[in-house]
């Protein structure tokens, strides 16, 4: 069986006589020995190592969640809205609208 022709690898050939890891890489790069992605994290201050989209694991997640991988409360969802999350990715001002409006219809609804 062939083996990729990267000097140090011992795996079996995919395809262009490369692994399928070096191969992946010489797509995205046409080099199979580049590594483009950061090896740590991106936050301000942060040195922990990459996990995905630039960040650490918890800067990451912190992301997913709130949009800000350095804040660690939710903000609402309303556009050009800062404030803290409350409740339904809304700040205490936007619920209680939403709230009140969802009451006025299920009223209008009733009659």
């Amino acid at each position: 069986m062939k083996r990729c022709e990267i000097k140090e690898c011992t795996e079996p050939v995919a395809a262009r006589n490369l692994c399928h890891k070096h191969y992946k890489r010489w797509q995205r790069h046409k080099d199979p020995n580049e590594l483009k992605w950061k090896q740590t994290c991106e936050a301000n201050g942060c040195n922990g190592s990459h996990f995905s989209k630039g960040f650490c694991e918890s800067h990451y997640r912190r992301w997913k969640k709130t949009g800000d991988p350095i804040s660690l409360e939710k903000q609402c969802s309303m556009i050009g809205c800062a404030e803290k999350h409350l409740a339904r990715g809304l700040c205490k001002v936007h619920y209680h609208q939403w709230r009140y409006q969802l009451q006025k219809e299920k009223q209008n609804g009733q009659k």
